[in-house]
Order: structure tokens, then sequence, then C-alpha cells
């Protein structure tokens, strides 16, 4: 299921359909993924959007809107929201410092 949340990252990744893509139930599949990940399908999902934004972000001159829709938010201002809950600043500034 990994390579599934990789391959779909631009898409919306909620558990109902993760676990269709996966076969399971909700209930079974988020209990077999945080036993082998550590972390719920949306946390890993959030880290993983994440990372892919901060990678574009460094790597390339895309608007951030564009990278919002990359990562899968419809809502450039939903993506800095969760951009800055997890990394503690904002996509501009993260683009800024990683530049220098």
């Amino acid at each position: 299921m990994i390579d599934y949340i990789h391959d779909h990252i631009g898409e919306s990744l909620e558990l109902g359909s993760i676990s269709r893509a996966a076969g399971l139930s909700e209930f079974h599949f988020a209990r077999l993924f945080k036993a082998a990940t550590g972390a719920t399908s949306f946390q890993f999902v959030t880290r993983t959007r994440m990372e892919l934004a901060k990678q574009l972000l460094r790597k390339t001159r895309l608007p951030i809107f564009e990278i919002a829709e990359r990562v899968g938010y419809q809502k450039p201002s939903h993506f800095s929201a969760r951009f800055r809950a997890v990394l503690g600043c904002g996509p501009d500034a993260y683009r800024k410092s990683a530049r220098r």
C-alpha cells in the first residue's frame, strides 16, 4: 500500500479509498497499516506529501499553488496551513531558506 500511496500522492487519499484499493475494511486496514508503519494512514500520507513538497520547493521554481496540487491539496491555503503545522514555517519561507 505504500507504493499505492506514492503512486497516487496527488489524489485524494483518504482511509476509505486506500482501504478499498487494498481490498480491506477501513478498520482492518487501519489496524494493519499502523502496525506495519507505526503511523496512521493520515500521518503517513501527510508526511509523504510534505517530503515531496520540500523537494519541489528546493529543486524547482514551480509556483506554490502548483506544488500544492501536485502533492494532493486542492486549495493552496490548506497546503500552506498544513505545511506550516508540520514544518513550523510556510512554503515560501522554506523555499527561501533552502536556497541559501
